[in-house]
């Protein structure tokens, strides 16, 4: 399971790709019309919030592909020569409206910044509506790294077989 880890341990976000009766890959078609399904989960403190297997959530190949490559080239660039180099903020928020990922520079040496936020009706099964929830962490860049590279793995795996 691809993770996030906040610098103080005590926030983590995960994300699982599942191959599951919600897979829908088909070579024919475009990458935002193929779907991956994944499991989410962010603890945050004593909250957490997921979405499970049975929920039926899904990405689509197009988004997942767009996350992987910014996540990449903000890794290059913290990782790169140039200690005061910065990346432009990088937002993501899942088509089907599940949760939102933002990812901005500290001007720190290997620490970004997430953003992340919840849709409540859609965690909720819509018994709180009206709003998302958000938390602001600092990562570590080898936080992401790990996290990016363990997306890729399982992305890998589920369009090997399809």
């Amino acid at each position: 399971m691809a993770q996030l880890v906040n610098l103080e341990n005590n926030i983590t976000f995960k994300i699982n790709l599942l191959r599951n009766e919600f897979l829908d890959i088909v070579d024919e078609r475009e990458d935002f019309e193929n779907w991956i399904p994944f499991e989410m989960v962010l603890k945050v403190g004593l909250e957490k919030y997921e979405y499970l297997n049975s929920r039926g959530a899904t990405f689509s190949l197009f988004e997942i592909n767009k996350l992987i490559s910014a996540v990449e080239n903000i890794i290059s660039v913290k990782l790169g020569a140039t200690s005061t180099a910065s990346f432009e903020r990088v937002d993501f928020n899942s088509c089907e409206g599940f949760f939102g990922v933002s990812l901005y520079d500290t001007f720190e040496e290997q620490e970004v910044y997430t953003d992340i936020w919840i849709n409540m009706g859609a965690i909720s099964d819509g018994e709180i509506y009206g709003y998302d929830k958000g938390f602001r962490f600092v990562i570590r860049t080898e936080s992401l790294s790990e996290f990016v590279n363990e997306i890729k793995g399982q992305l890998n795996e589920l369009l090997e077989v399809e």
